[in-house]
């Protein structure tokens, strides 16, 4: 009986390169659903939740700082028996603002997250079987376009890829759709070169493998994934709300005696020349 010749880098160099890319397919998919999807959901909730807390919080915080800092210097000066005018002060009400411009802008840029989140919610988005079909064609196009799986791609298909990647970021089916049947239902060949090099190509596979497994991981332990657990618990969300609640009475008590020591300051300067 004539034995089988099973010929080197041919059949098990195939198969498991096929398995590679199946699983480097995978890996993209769920990257790529935790960035632009999972992770923007879990923000915009993160902000909906607790957004307008923090928001006071900034503002109360950055009323602190200013109230502080005008009364540290109004004391040294009295300290130091120096004629505050009221020259002086509006020029020190002026100062204080363009010391604290960045935290002015920190504030200003945590309204705009919640304006984000606001309409992100608001938003006719893409659910149920359309999404799932959504997704699928995304995954088709993946296969086709994703330069890790698809080794020196044309550049053009590399610039379809990038606004196929915006689209699926956005929610954009019309843009998914028009790229599925451009690129997936007009060529359903997938011929496999055979002159490729097997030990390099699987070399590159793994390594994009682990690249990603690190990049997912990174992402699942940092903001805001790593909120997933609190939004996903009631009391967990109660139970902060509640902490933040807390924060901004006790900044508000804060304040409250600053402004009243800044009053009472201000009350007992004598001279009020011009300087």
């Amino acid at each position: 009986m004539a034995s089988i010749i099973k010929f080197p880098n041919s059949f098990d160099n195939r198969y498991e390169m096929k398995k590679l890319r199946e699983e480097l397919e995978r890996l993209i998919l769920e990257e790529d659903n935790l960035i632009y999807i999972e992770r923007e959901n879990i923000r915009a909730k993160y902000i909906r939740e607790f957004g307008s807390k923090e928001y006071k919080i900034l503002k109360l915080s950055l009323s602190y700082q200013k109230l502080r800092r005008k009364i540290e210097i109004l004391q040294a000066k009295l300290n130091r028996k120096e004629t505050i005018g009221r020259e002086f002060l509006n020029r020190l009400d002026r100062d204080i603002e363009k010391e604290f411009q960045k935290y002015l802008e920190e504030l200003n840029a945590k309204l705009e997250e919640i304006n984000w989140a606001a309409d992100r919610f608001s938003s006719d988005k893409i659910t149920g079987q359309e999404f799932i079909d959504f997704k699928k064609k995304y995954k088709e196009l993946v296969k086709k376009l994703h330069p890790d799986l698809n080794s020196g791609i044309d550049p053009k298909l590399l610039e379809i890829f990038y606004k196929v990647v915006d689209a699926y970021k956005n929610g954009w089916s019309e843009i998914i759709d028009l790229y599925y049947e451009l690129i997936v239902l007009a060529d359903d060949y997938n011929a496999e070169d055979d002159r490729l090099n097997y030990k390099s190509e699987i070399g590159r596979l793994k390594e994009k493998i682990e690249k990603i497994k690190t990049s997912i991981a990174d992402i699942k332990n940092s903001y805001p994934y790593n909120y997933k657990d609190l939004l996903d618990s009631p009391q967990e969300t109660q139970n902060h709300k509640k902490e933040l609640d807390d924060l901004i009475e006790s900044y508000k008590t804060s304040n409250k005696y600053l402004e009243d020591r800044l009053k009472e300051i201000i009350e007992n300067v004598k001279d009020w020349k011009s300087r």
